[in-house]
């Protein structure tokens, strides 16, 4: 079992975001080769010839296209699925136009975030980049935008150049055979029930996984940043597999445990457990909420599970304070099963950029 399977999806890759970089960045390349080329092959992919004339001609990303040849050379799954999700794009009814530019992290793709973030200023907006619109690639037939006085307006300018296909926000997932998918506020949320907290292999995670009624697909609950004893959010992810598919914002996050009365232990009184050196407590705390999430474990496996954490943790005080809020949150949903569905219904739609505010999006998983 790999140390990520083992920890349920609880532990972040250190070189995870570049990782993402070097993936999305190659999906622009692919891109590129089939706008030139037609359909794609893994083999045509790997042509380093096609493979640079591709990155000059029509990407503009964050990545060389030195590192983006060397990394699809050595990592044929995500070749493959950089095939099959341009081929499957290019046949949508989305992709409209024979020229495009394809954007990561650079370009066109920063110029349309950096109006997001001024608009929402304007209008105090409380919205991360990637709630309002996960697209990790763009796709554009014009490379300028005009002047807009709100969000609602960028929205609309979005939405309607989406469905020229002028402009195309791409969020990606690595697949064996790809599906597009157009995403967006009035798209329909299919109802999402709450089904049980998962059994970890061990017990002290940093988290909990809160299983939905759809096989396998949960919401991960932890601090995605220990080490700087950030709040607790959820992560839609689907057991057995890498990819995320949006997290809870933080507003909604809140909202709920205010609504709910969903407990969350005091930050102050988590850091003087820590500063006291009252591990034992804080073990044993842990432990009852196990049970309360319907999880029993021997005193046995207790000790033999902190002995393989105590020495893994990077921040005493945001480990505590993930691992006890999360199975807070998760023990609340498994004790009052009457508006644990409601709950993960809400977690559900704002982790999948679904608010008012969001704009338009296409999906390829």
């Amino acid at each position: 079992m790999s140390r990520f399977e083992e920890y349920l999806l609880n532990e972040a890759s250190g070189d995870a975001s570049n990782t993402t970089r070097l993936q999305e960045s190659l999906c622009c390349v692919g891109f590129s080769m089939a706008q030139n080329n037609g359909d794609i092959t893994l083999d045509d992919l790997e042509n380093e010839n096609l493979f640079m004339r591709a990155y000059s001609n029509n990407c503009d990303v964050d990545a060389s296209p030195e590192e983006l040849y060397d990394f699809v050379v050595n990592n044929n799954s995500w070749g493959n699925s950089v095939v099959s999700s341009v081929n499957a794009m290019r046949k949508s009814k989305w992709y409209k136009k024979s020229r495009y530019v394809f954007y990561r992290g650079s370009g066109f793709m920063n110029l349309i975030y950096n109006e997001f973030n001024r608009l929402k200023n304007i209008d105090n907006i409380k919205l991360n980049n990637d709630k309002w619109n996960p697209g990790d690639i763009w796709a554009s037939s014009i490379n300028t935008l005009p002047m807009f006085n709100n969000l609602p307006e960028l929205n609309s300018f979005i939405f309607e150049n989406l469905n020229k296909g002028i402009i195309l926000p791409i969020s990606l997932k690595k697949t064996k055979s790809a599906k597009v998918t157009f995403n967006g506020p009035g798209e329909p949320i299919s109802e999402v029930k709450f089904s049980h907290i998962q059994k970890p292999q061990h017990p002290f995670v940093t988290g909990v996984m809160i299983m939905s009624d759809k096989s396998k697909l949960g919401i991960n609950f932890r601090s995605f940043s220990i080490s700087g004893q950030a709040d607790i959010t959820g992560e839609i992810v689907r057991k057995g597999g890498t990819a995320r598919h949006g997290k809870v914002s933080a507003t909604d996050k809140r909202k709920m445990i205010n609504d709910y009365s969903i407990p969350q232990m005091p930050k102050n009184r988590i850091k003087s457990l820590v500063d006291s050196d009252s591990t034992e407590e804080l073990k044993n705390i842990v432990a009852d909420l196990w049970r309360q999430c319907g999880h029993n474990f021997s005193v046995s496996i207790l000790e033999k599970s902190w002995q393989k954490r105590v020495n893994k943790i990077q921040d005493d005080v945001g480990y505590w304070q993930s691992i006890i809020h999360a199975l807070e949150f998760g023990a609340f949903l498994n004790i009052h099963k009457s508006v644990a569905n409601d709950i993960m219904q809400t977690l559900f739609v704002s982790a999948s950029s679904a608010g008012n505010l969001a704009s338009h999006f296409i999906k390829i998983s």
